[in-house]
């Protein structure tokens, strides 16, 4: 039996992922539903910026940020 390019993307599930910080000193990290955004001090864009930027991609590709779980840690 053989499979075309249409049955294989049927078959399986094809994920990519184009988020990017808006900064290079900003540094986000995937892995499997959760993402981590490290904002330094001297990042020359804010964290509420970045956030917003996450937030407008997660609304652009219809995902839901769940709020109650994201939290802010400062070290």
């Amino acid at each position: 039996m053989s499979l075309d390019l249409v049955d294989v993307i049927n078959l399986s599930v094809v994920m990519m992922c184009l988020l990017n910080p808006c900064s290079t000193a900003n540094v986000i990290f995937k892995y499997a539903d959760n993402t981590n955004l490290l904002v330094p001090a001297y990042s020359d864009v804010s964290l509420e910026e970045e956030v917003m930027h996450i937030k407008q991609w997660a609304d652009a590709n219809k995902m839901v940020i769940n709020w109650t779980k994201t939290k802010e840690v400062v070290f």
